[in-house]
């Protein structure tokens, strides 16, 4: 067995844990800018209604900002955040088996020639693209640099036990 071999399948187990650390990542980071969002439009509803009820002045501004609040808050299960977490629910229990069956692949390499190693590569980059086209479908995922970034690190630190 060639060392390329194995470096290729190396690099298709890294590609896959950097792909689910940052899904991981951005479902953090959109529940906390979902709370975010849903907590200022709650307090500027409540604000408004307090301001106007107390001070009685600029009508029209405080009801254009009660009335913004409440616009977001309903339209929040269709704004991206409430979709793309949806969408990630139950991706992470497939991918997560996923990921348990390249590892336990990887501790067998050396006993696979190179086309055994290159129908596994193919195979699991398939499973990957399936269970993502599954869960994820054409949901939309902007790249976030400092998540992409953080997915990295926390790749490399998965893999830091592990031999090349």
């Amino acid at each position: 067995m060639s060392t390329t071999m194995r470096e290729r399948y190396w690099h298709m187990w890294a590609e896959l844990l950097r792909h689910e650390s940052y899904y991981r990542n951005y479902q953090s980071f959109s529940r906390i800018a979902n709370a975010v969002l849903t907590t200022v439009c709650s307090f500027a509803a409540a604000a408004s209604i307090a301001s106007w009820g107390i001070w009685g002045a600029i009508p029209l501004a405080w009801s254009v900002i009660t009335a913004f609040s409440q616009f977001i808050q309903v339209a929040n299960p269709v704004l991206p955040f409430a979709k793309q977490s949806a969408a990630l629910r139950y991706y992470f229990q497939d991918y997560a088996k996923l990921l348990i069956v390249v590892e336990h692949e990887w501790n067998r390499i050396d006993n696979y020639d190179e086309e055994e190693i290159n129908d596994r590569i193919k195979l699991y980059q398939e499973e990957s693209a399936n269970i993502e086209n599954r869960y994820i479908g054409n949901t939309w995922f902007p790249v976030i640099n400092r998540l992409l970034i953080k997915a990295e690190r926390e790749r490399d630190q998965a893999l830091k036990y592990k031999s090349l």
